[in-house]
């Protein structure tokens, strides 16, 4: 695939998750947002508080690629083995339950909304990095992989990783919210 319709299909991932943000959870009350269906489960803030500490790391990262890199721009997208497995595991087809670092683990913490205003400045970035990437050779510049930083993906591995590490999480919030409709909201007597 060439790189110009690789970025185009992650900008339009990258629309689609900030659609859902805006639309499925940003309204919803507190109580909603900080349940738990189950005690080893992570609530709806908990899945964007988990994104957020990993866009910290590879926005910047991708970002600096980026400012080292020049082009020519519109080539074959190229893969790495790292960039392929990472991105593999990470799809939101995906069943296999990954084990995250406890560094970015935000179990057994209350949220706040701040975390969805955070991860949605974060998708502002992320597409000021996609159309940055439209300039340059996304298969030359090498970021560091975040457990691992002697272990490096291409830049346009980088930014596909991140978009369906969100996705997989987005998803996550869904069926955590799926979960919520049991959930019984408190009803006014009168």
């Amino acid at each position: 695939m060439k790189t110009e319709a690789f970025l185009q299909a992650l900008k339009s991932d990258t629309a689609a998750i900030i659609g859902a943000v805006k639309n499925d959870f940003y309204t919803l009350p507190d109580a909603i947002l900080n349940h738990k269906p189950e005690v080893s489960t992570w609530s709806i803030l908990e899945c964007f508080a988990h994104l957020n500490l990993y866009n910290r790391y590879y926005l910047k990262a991708i970002e600096d690629a980026l400012f080292l890199v020049e082009g020519p721009a519109d080539q074959e997208v190229k893969t790495t083995w790292i960039g392929r497995k990472s991105i593999s595991m990470m799809q939101p087809g995906n069943r296999k339950k990954q084990k995250t670092f406890k560094r970015m683990d935000p179990v057994h913490s209350t949220k706040d909304r701040t975390e969805l205003d955070l991860f949605l400045r974060d998708q502002e970035k992320l597409m000021i990095l996609l159309q940055k990437a439209e300039r340059v050779n996304i298969n030359a510049g090498k970021v560091p992989v975040e457990f691992f930083k002697m272990l490096k993906m291409n830049i346009g591995e980088a930014l596909q990783f991140v978009i369906v590490h969100e996705q997989r999480h987005v998803l996550q919030a869904h069926t955590t919210l799926t979960g919520t409709h049991a959930l019984k909201m408190p009803v006014l007597s009168i």
